[in-house]
């Protein structure tokens, strides 16, 4: 399995230290982001390649974890 976690957190220099700070509540939130339109564009993927015939025939059911 590859690694599609995004890119480091973008490191901008702090006015008053001049140390390169980030935020990692908006790392999280960026790369749940990011994780969660990869399992949409899965999804729909899926949804297209499997007719519901075929879905209802193996009891797949994609409503509960569509958006």
């Amino acid at each position: 399995m590859s690694d599609d976690t995004p890119e480091s957190p973008p490191e901008e220099p702090d006015a008053d230290s001049g140390q390169r700070v980030w935020d990692p509540r908006q790392v999280m939130r960026d790369r749940a982001a990011a994780t969660r339109k990869q399992r949409d564009d899965s999804i729909a993927q899926l949804r297209e390649s499997m007719d519901e015939e075929i879905l209802d025939e193996f009891g797949i059911n994609l409503d509960g974890i569509e958006p």
